[in-house]
């Protein structure tokens, strides 16, 4: 097991509610790409820290929770994505309307928060945003960014 995995698995035990409704979703390449991203984000954070960005909530560190949620929707069809966001009134783009896989990290946000109602504003913008990025992004948001792309 390395260092990372390890890393992760310890900060994953405090929220294992998300990390069993990530398993129940998502493929096992997935989840262990999830885990991965969990991991170089909070090793991001350890480089580079901020004050940005709340770096708990109820227990649980922002890098774990973002990590593990940001891919939740990544694998649901074009057809699931765009209707999940007509069904929940998730504001589109022309560009997200034709590339859906856009939009996964809005969706992932948004049935995340049905999960953890309450959790932060800046986490959920980091899980919006990891794919795209956008301008004015937190410490939270580049690392998850990052994470994703280095993993």
């Amino acid at each position: 097991m390395s260092e990372n995995t390890t890393y992760t698995t310890d900060r994953i035990a405090r929220i294992g509610g998300l990390d069993r409704f990530l398993k129940s979703r998502v493929s096992e390449k997935r989840y262990v790409h999830s885990q991965g991203v969990a991991a170089t984000t909070a090793r991001l954070l350890e480089l580079y820290p901020s004050g940005d960005y709340p770096k708990t909530w109820k227990g649980i560190d922002a890098a774990s929770f973002c990590g593990l949620s940001h891919d939740v929707a990544r694998e649901m069809d074009d057809a699931s994505i765009l209707a999940y966001c007509h069904e929940n009134s998730i504001g589109l783009t022309q560009q997200e309307i034709v590339s859906p896989v856009l939009v996964h990290g809005k969706v992932s946000a948004d049935i995340v928060s049905r999960l953890f109602p309450g959790y932060p504003d800046s986490w959920k913008k980091a899980i919006e945003v990891h794919t795209t990025g956008c301008a004015g992004m937190d410490s939270l948001a580049l690392a998850l960014f990052v994470a994703d792309f280095i993993e």
